[in-house]
């Protein structure tokens, strides 16, 4: 079925269980449901803004694009380890994808929670963390996914990749020479870049309450 460069927002397939081929690239798919279409084989679904894919009851599919989504190591389901170190041929193709968005700014000792990326089927997620030079960093605090940074980080502005074995095209992030790194935004799972700030910024007065205070007097 080839249904490609149509703008679809939804795609129904759960009455072709006896589909072998599906490509629905470049569309406006938010979620593809192929649990029923237990014959195929090839998938291609890249260029949309899925939010999830599972593919854990496609144990024939060869063949998998999913690149250019909105997916994430908690939010792709699949057996790609296994194919991946089985020795027969497999097309995966899933690990460019858009950085996790996290907050600008956070205060120092205010929580960053990426918890729900770090256990995935008894498998554990690597976290390492960067100042904007390449250097890894530690957090202050880090438990499951987890992390705090304390006052020595205000002012750094810290992105984070994440590898776990489970997904072996989430590849190790480049060495850059003089023991740095750098996190690209292909071919990981990282997060957005944040900034560790000392205090929260005052908040602006609110200029319409001030005027109902003026006008009844209690404001001068």
């Amino acid at each position: 079925m080839y249904c490609s460069h149509d703008q679809l927002i939804a795609l129904n397939v759960s009455n072709n269980s006896a589909l072998t081929e599906l490509s629905c690239i470049n569309n406006q798919l938010t979620s593809l449901d192929i649990s029923k279409c237990t014959a195929l084989t090839s998938l291609g679904c890249n260029f949309n803004q899925l939010t999830s894919l599972d593919v854990t009851k496609n144990t024939a599919l060869s063949s998998l694009d999913c690149n250019h989504n909105k997916l994430k190591f908690s939010t792709l389901k699949g057996d790609f380890y296994n194919k991946y170190h089985s020795g027969r041929i497999y097309s995966f193709q899933y690990e460019q994808q858009p950085p996790i968005f996290i907050s600008s700014t956070i205060k120092a000792g205010e929580v960053i929670d990426l918890s729900s990326e770090y256990n995935l089927d008894g498998i554990i997620t690597n976290y390492t963390w960067y100042d904007s030079e390449g250097n890894e960093v530690t957090p202050t605090q880090s438990y499951n996914g987890v992390f705090t940074f304390g006052k020595d980080f205000v002012g750094k502005t810290l992105p984070c990749a994440m590898t776990n074995d489970k997904f072996p095209l989430f590849k190790e992030d480049n060495d850059i020479g003089d023991g740095k790194r750098y996190v690209p935004a292909d071919c990981r799972l990282a997060t957005t870049e944040v900034t560790i700030i000392d205090e929260e910024e005052p908040t602006p007065p609110d200029t319409h309450c001030l005027w109902h205070l003026m006008c009844r007097g209690e404001f001068y």
